[in-house]
């Protein structure tokens, strides 16, 4: 049949695939091409000569004035049907040529197994809106799912519509309820007492009932506020938060919103001459064309009644706009001409540029230094950057140049391609240094200048092992290192300089603890130089056992022989076998000094000797 028919330009037409269940929503859009002209040709390409079957379905009666024979076979005009059963509806020609026909028709055609693929049984969800009165004698379970045939449902509200058995399984429900359908007394604005019912215009909206209109309706109606203005709105707009243009000020009510009465302030700054005749009092507070106005200064401008009324003034004072020998770099600071670089800025005059410009432009000061800077940096004070030494010029602020000690001292192989004359003296960048005995360290630059910094490894701020650890200085102290107790810690991971406090054992076994700069120094063993008292070694019970018998444990408290050295000048209390108490440094005690009492030394106590 297709090569009968004339060679057509190809026209494609969407469909969905032919799935049932209930992803068939879901499915993707299988593509159907049709051959369509360019122009129509009656007798050729016309409708009703490509698919005669097409066109006895045409509905002559409501499609009065168009025939079969005066459309396109791939026409996207929707035209009304009847088939053989006479059932109508409308649809795009194109879609019936795509292969579409009769819904009704074809829900009756499909299959039906009860128990199986009914609506009853498949979806019981929606067996519950069912309107079994006005679908009798059909009930759920004498339709297929998925069927095309439209039917009578009712939701749990009573509400009462009707929808294909397919466009149900597909999510769609009682369009009353989903407010996309008015019903009065349900959803339309009088019944949902919207606030805004009350500027209904009932004068000018004779033929429209509020009534008929839900709060989502984008018709346009007519409005009155309590002030008496009148304005048309759609209805889904008052229920956005939208009320009388007027109060609001978007239009103009001489007296109440225009300038002259909002903002009297500003009509001594209003330019009749450019206005043409217009006044304040003519335009709104808040419109947004623009008008012509005069500073104090005398300068005409243009802009909106809103951008005057949220603070905007003239756009030459505040800069906005050049105006010669006002607001220009050449009269605001002319202190700064001298440096202006009249040969690089050929073309660009200082009088013609504003002083807030963005764009850079050449400049050059007293030691013929070049370089380009906003005419805004220059005026926050921003000078030469060679001079300040932010941007390096070689001979003048490099590295080599200043400081030539520093720069022998420069590591050229872990710095490549940088250079000394590459850099600034005061530059924050940390670079490689080499000392002379071939230590290599990173340090910023700033930092050796100003701090006058060398090598971290010579001066023992930094560990270099074989060089300056305590392990290559001292060899002979390894042996004393307390592996147990400095577990995780090595004495080649510090210098000799080093303040951390770490163990060490004396070849008396002693355990102490000593920085390594300690050590360094010559400060061994704590116990053994008699610094510290070490129970059992060199404390006053151990040294002088016959001493501690004299020993007052109650009024000593907490210390005890053992804790104190045998020849300190410490004095503690002392107790005699007569039960004498008295107070004696422990030295005496080792010189031979005894109880006071038993030996008559305290006058007017018992046994003095006078």
């Amino acid at each position: 049949m297709e090569s009968s028919r004339p060679l057509l330009k190809v026209h494609r037409v969407f469909q969905r695939r032919n799935q049932t269940g209930k992803n068939a929503s879901r499915m993707p859009w299988r593509v159907r091409w049709i051959k369509m002209a360019d122009k129509l040709v009656r007798g050729k390409n016309d409708l009703s000569s490509l698919y005669p079957e097409l066109a006895a379905e045409w509905d002559h009666e409501k499609n009065e004035g168009l025939d079969p024979d005066m459309v396109l076979p791939g026409s996207g005009k929707r035209v009304w049907w009847k088939c053989a059963c006479g059932h109508e509806w409308k649809t795009a020609i194109y879609h019936r040529t795509a292969g579409h026909g009769c819904k009704i028709c074809a829900s009756r055609k499909a299959v039906l197994k009860p128990g199986v693929n009914d609506l009853a049984t498949r979806y019981p969800e929606l067996s519950e809106d069912w309107d079994f009165e006005k679908n009798d004698p059909l009930g759920p379970s004498d339709v297929p799912m998925y069927s095309q045939a439209s039917v009578w449902w009712k939701c749990s509200k009573g509400h009462s519509w009707k929808n294909t058995v397919s466009h149900r399984i597909q999510g769609q429900g009682c369009p009353y309820c989903a407010g996309n359908r008015i019903l009065p007394g349900f959803n339309d604005i009088v019944t949902l007492k919207v606030s805004y019912l009350k500027d209904w215009d009932f004068r000018k909206n004779h033929d429209v009932k509020p009534e008929m209109l839900g709060p989502g309706s984008t018709k346009k109606v007519w409005w009155r506020c309590p002030k008496g203005h009148s304005w048309e709105a759609a209805v889904y707009s008052r229920t956005a938060g939208s009320g009388c243009p007027y109060c609001a000020g978007n239009r103009l009510v001489p007296g109440v919103n225009d300038i002259a009465t909002a903002f009297p302030e500003l009509v001594s700054e209003w330019d009749y001459d450019r206005n043409n005749g217009i006044t304040p009092d003519m335009v709104a507070k808040t419109a947004a064309r623009s008008y012509w106005w005069i500073c104090p200064q005398g300068h005409s401008y243009s802009s909106s009644p809103g951008s005057r009324a949220r603070g905007c003034g003239c756009i030459y004072c505040a800069g906005k706009r050049l105006m010669k020998g006002f607001n220009d770099f050449a009269s605001q600071y002319p202190e700064l001409l001298k440096e202006w670089d009249w040969d690089k800025n050929a073309g660009i005059k200082p009088d013609e540029i504003p002083c807030n410009r963005h764009k850079k432009v050449w400049w050059t000061d007293s030691q013929g230094h070049s370089w380009k800077a906003t005419t805004s940096n220059r005026i926050r004070g921003c000078g030469c950057p060679y001079c300040a030494n932010r941007v390096v010029l070689q001979g003048f602020n490099d590295l080599s140049t200043l400081q030539p000690d520093l720069a022998k001292e420069w590591d050229y192989e872990r710095n490549a391609p940088l250079k000394p004359d590459m850099i600034t003296a005061g530059s924050h960048r940390s670079v490689w240094w080499k000392c002379h005995l071939g230590h290599s360290w990173r340090s910023p630059v700033s930092t050796r200048n100003s701090n006058h910094t060398g090598c971290p490894y010579c001066s023992n701020f930094k560990v270099l092992k074989g060089f300056n650890d305590f392990e290559h200085h001292h060899p002979e102290l390894k042996d004393e290192w307390n592996y147990e107790r400095n577990e995780g810690l090595s004495p080649s991971d510090y210098t000799y300089g080093s303040h951390k406090l770490v163990w060490w054992i004396c070849p008396e076994g002693h355990e102490y603890r000593r920085s390594f700069s300690e050590r360094h120094t010559g400060r061994n063993c704590p116990y053994c130089a008699g610094s510290k008292v070490l129970a059992g070694f060199n404390d006053l019970k151990t040294q002088t056992p016959w001493i501690a018998e004299n020993w007052d444990y109650k009024r000593n408290r907490k210390l005890r022989p053992e804790d104190i050295f045998p020849y300190t000048n410490r004095k503690v209390w002392w107790v005699c076998g007569n039960g004498h108490h008295w107070r004696a440094s422990v030295n005496a005690r080792q010189k031979g000094a005894g109880c006071p009492y038993c030996h008559g030394l305290l006058p007017g106590k018992p046994h003095f000797i006078s």
